[in-house]
């Protein structure tokens, strides 16, 4: 049975989801990664960035990214991804960049997360982590770093989603399921980016970034 299933409820799903994270960060710890800096979405942020930020060593800092993905109005072959707000934490020059998801089904949004905190320090490489990817998804990134920014990037993910399921159908049912909450007003603000903003974090927080923070119109998932 796959790991992201969309015949389960929210929670049960999101179990999931966490108790695969040592196994993605056996995989990154495989790549010789040195210096690490997580990026994740705000969508599945405390269910896999958290947990893998935890997992992993060596973590210098971290990002969490709001997005709202829609079919483009140009090229009906793209989807616009338009930035809500970042929590950006600083990096520094040298760091392998973790890209993280529990699902990745289109590249554009990776992209644009991956911008966010690339205009900030060079990375020396990148790693997609990720449950479950679209196999064109992959292609793509990996050729888009390598021509972009010139570094290379790697892929530990555990499944890939049926070619036959569309990319942003997957992303928007996925994004519904994973916000268990009963009445979805606002954005989702993850506990953990939320514990950090309050100043409740274990590591230092001298010297951080926080733009666009969509601090007053977000609310905690919480999970009992």
């Amino acid at each position: 049975m796959p790991i992201i299933d969309m015949s389960l409820d929210s929670d049960t799903l999101a179990a999931k989801i966490t108790s695969s994270v040592d196994q993605i960060a056996d995989g990154i710890g495989n790549c010789e990664v040195g210096e690490i800096y997580v990026v994740g979405s705000a969508d599945d942020f405390d269910e896999i960035s958290a947990p893998l930020i935890a997992r992993l060593p060596n973590v210098i800092g971290s990002a969490c990214i709001w997005a709202k993905l829609r079919p483009s109005r140009i090229y009906p072959t793209t989807v616009d991804v338009i930035i809500t707000g970042n929590y950006i934490e600083p990096g520094r020059d040298g760091c392998t960049l973790v890209l993280c998801q529990s699902v990745v089904a289109l590249p554009e949004q990776i992209i644009a997360a991956a911008s966010q905190v690339l205009e900030t320090f060079k990375a020396s490489q990148v790693v997609l982590a990720a449950v479950n990817i679209a196999p064109s998804a992959r292609a793509k990134l990996m050729r888009y770093f390598n021509e972009h920014y010139g570094i290379g990037a790697r892929f530990v993910t555990l499944e890939d989603h049926p070619v036959s399921v569309s990319p942003l159908s997957l992303h928007h049912t996925f994004v519904d399921l994973i916000d268990n909450r009963p009445k979805r007003d606002f954005p989702v603000m993850p506990e953990w980016v939320l514990d950090r903003i309050k100043g409740n974090g274990e590591s230092d927080r001298r010297g951080l970034e926080v733009m666009a923070l969509p601090k007053l119109d977000c609310h905690p998932v919480k999970r009992i």
